[in-house]
Parts: structure tokens; C-alpha cells; sequence
């Protein structure tokens, strides 16, 4: 719900826009440092007409200094948007691309990608394998320093909740949350 007015939000959790607004000034309020980064996100944008991922993935927003209000709020929305969850998606498609890697170095090791949901992977896994496959994607994907090539590191830990189960619906987890 990134950039999600008081009326969106009071509309998603089914309380009234006075109520949303507390929730939003809460959230604000305890997190101040997200009004600052929001405000850096509008200024770039404002400036360049466009945002980059952290992968350097770009995005133009034509409309962002749009005279047209309506306009303008919506590619604000779509900027913040941008940045967070294409960021994300960029790190779990780097993650997908260094397990497979690493995978592909253990052809003793029958384990399947089949799914990617969000920030999910879904793996097939012979029941053999699963120890070693468990190992293998942790730490593949929580090594934040190289995600990348040609950017620079990352600086914050990118923790990994592994869940296993002979099926989807019954997935249980050895990892604390």
C-alpha cells in the first residue's frame, strides 16, 4: 500500500478515513525516515523524469510534474511503487539466477525451481537433497554483497525463511520468525 492515500487504505482495511489517517500518521510517526525517503524519491523524479532500481532497471514517469493534479498524485504513487517493489523483484530474480547457479555446480543434486510468487520460491526438492538444497539457496540468497555486478553492495541483510512440506499446503518452517 505504498503511497496509498487515507480514503484507498480506509477502503482496503474497512475503517473510516479518519481511522486510516491515524493508522498513516502512526506509521509515519514511528518510522520517520520513510517521509524523508519519499520526499528524495519525488525530488529525483521531479528532476530527472525517471527512477532506477537498485539493479539500475529504469523507469519514465512523463507525468510527474504534470500541472493536472490528478496526474501528478498518480505517477507519484507509481514512482514509490516503482522503486520498492521493483527493487524487490529485482533481488529475488537475482537470487533465482545465483541459486540456479549454484545448482547447476551440484548435478548430484535433484532440486527443481517450479514456481516464483512475489517473493517466493517454490522448489521441488527430492527428500535426499533437502538438507544440502536448504544450505545451498540460505546462502545464495542472503548474501547481499554481490547481488548485482557493477553496483555497489548492499548493506542490509536480506534474511531467508525456508519452509518445507511434502506439499504446498502443508508447509512448516524450522526458522524463526
Amino acid at each position: 500500500m505504498y503511497g496509498a492515500g487515507a480514503s484507498k487504505l480506509a477502503e482496503f482495511l474497512q475503517v473510516n478515513t479518519a481511522q486510516a489517517n491515524g493508522i498513516i500518521n502512526s506509521f509515519i510517526g514511528r518510522f520517520p525516515a520513510l517521509r524523508s525517503f519519499f520526499n528524495s524519491v519525488m525530488n529525483v523524479c521531479r528532476q530527472k523524469g525517471e527512477l532506477r532500481t537498485f539493479s539500475g532497471r529504469r523507469r519514465l514517469f512523463p507525468a510527474i510534474n504534470s500541472p493536472i493534479p490528478y496526474l501528478r498524485s498518480q505517477a507519484e504513487r507509481q514512482a514509490i511503487n516503482f522503486l520498492i517493489q521493483g527493487t524487490a523483484a529485482d533481488v529475488c530474480k537475482a537470487a533465482m539466477l545465483r541459486t540456479e547457479l549454484q545448482l547447476s555446480r551440484r548435478p548430484d543434486i535433484e532440486a527443481y525451481l517450479l514456481l516464483q510468487i512475489h517473493d517466493e520460491l517454490l522448489w521441488e526438492v527430492r527428500d535426499l537433497h533437502l538438507q544440502q538444497v536448504e544450505e545451498l539457496v540460505r546462502a545464495a540468497m542472503e548474501d547481499s554483497t554481490s547481488l548485482f555486478s557493477g553496483t555497489p553492495s548492499m548493506t542490509i541483510p536480506l534474511p531467508v525463511i525456508i519452509t518445507t512440506g511434502k506439499s504446498w499446503a502443508r508447509m512448516s518452517s524450522n526458522d524463526a520468525v
